[in-house]
């Protein structure tokens, strides 16, 4: 039987971390050669598996196919799920914290999308990655596209949001939207504004709304469908989607579209207005914890405010507007309270039955 040829490789390590090598040698009875082989030839393996998962991924986009973000974001989450389980028992706020950064961390490439290292084993192809820990995301650019699985376009007259995805993304995304609407006792009104988002997706992957392409050559293109909403009205959707699930049973699917849709309008109005994202952020939150007949019933009067605003003051109103949605804010305004002067007053805000007047996007 032959020997298997060898060589000796040879690495000047921190002493700290040399003191662990001798004690797992201690440990196992062990030599430190063979520790030291062990967790390398894990490493190895470990890289090799990412790059053949990279080039999986790479042969989809090239077969003009989006990956099915469902199936590796439901899988991200049972991993982030079980991540939290092995840590909360030694250390809770740790656990939290650690769960909450890698869910946090592609929000850099928002506004610096070079910031991951280059693996320039996939040239000519422009593949990155970013750590967080010992956790690593992979993603590739092409021209001014990162890609994921849904997308936002902003509009230029600040009115909303376009979302943007491929026809298996948007239609699941539509078929989640009706299973909660319908599920849920949270929404009393099953033909009301939250269906509606449903309606608008629907109406894009049927290709009514916009259509364009991703990729720059004919082997790369891909069909993506897009429709615009008003910030207001997307805004509560997702907050109220994100009530009514905690009424219906879900799954990890269920969890993983909900997930990336708060994702991306968090990531758009990060992008959108950063300086006010956060309150934006905070207030779309408080507001979702009214009543389903008070949003409904208020909603329609925001928007038409909002609507009126100047195209340069929209986004600086937003959280404004956002903060009327709270039913405090009722309470307060039918009360003797004065409000602060930078509370939009009440008398603002006018119902009708009219269909909205004309808007630039």
């Amino acid at each position: 039987m032959s020997k298997t040829e060898t060589r000796v490789l040879t690495a000047h390590v921190p002493v700290p971390l040399a003191e662990k090598v001798d004690q797992l040698a201690d440990r196992l009875e062990r030599s430190r050669g063979w520790i030291m082989k062990q967790a390398l030839s894990a490493w190895i393996a470990q890289e090799e598996e990412r790059d053949r998962l990279t080039r999986e991924a790479l042969a989809d986009v090239d077969a003009g196919r989006v990956i099915g973000h469902q199936a590796w974001t439901g899988k991200a989450q049972e991993d982030l799920a079980r991540l939290y389980e092995f840590l909360a028992p030694v250390n809770q706020p740790a656990a939290a914290r650690a769960v909450q950064a890698l869910i946090k961390a592609p929000e850099t490439l928002l506004t610096n999308p070079r910031v991951g290292e280059q693996l320039f084993q996939f040239e000519p192809r422009e593949v990155r990655r970013i750590l967080v820990g010992q956790y690593e995301m992979r993603y590739e650019i092409q021209g001014d596209t990162i890609y994921t699985m849904l997308e936002y376009r902003l509009t230029p007259n600040h009115a909303g949001v376009a979302l943007w995805g491929d026809f298996a993304a948007l239609e699941r995304l539509h078929g989640f939207i009706h299973y909660v609407v319908q599920e849920s006792v949270y929404i009393e009104d099953k033909e009301g504004f939250v269906l509606g988002l449903a309606y608008d997706v629907r109406k894009a992957y049927s290709g009514q709304r916009s259509v364009d392409h991703r990729g720059d050559t004919k082997d790369d293109r891909c069909r993506i469908y897009g429709v615009e909403v008003l910030w207001p009205v997307l805004l509560t959707q997702v907050g109220v989607l994100r009530q009514a699930m905690a009424f219906v049973p879900t799954n990890k699917l269920d969890q993983a579209i909900m997930f990336e849709l708060e994702h991306v309008v968090e990531s758009a109005v990060r992008a959108a207005t950063p300086v006010l994202a956060d309150e934006v952020i905070h207030r779309t939150r408080s507001a979702s914890n009214a009543t389903y007949v008070h949003l409904e019933s208020v909603l329609d009067s925001r928007c038409r405010y909002f609507i009126a605003l100047p195209p340069k003051q929209r986004l600086k109103m937003l959280p404004k507007v956002m903060a009327t949605f709270d039913p405090m804010y009722g309470y307060l305004a039918k009360s003797d309270v004065t409000m602060r002067p930078d509370v939009i007053p009440p008398t603002a805000f006018i119902d009708s039955d009219e269909d909205w007047p004309d808007f630039e996007w």
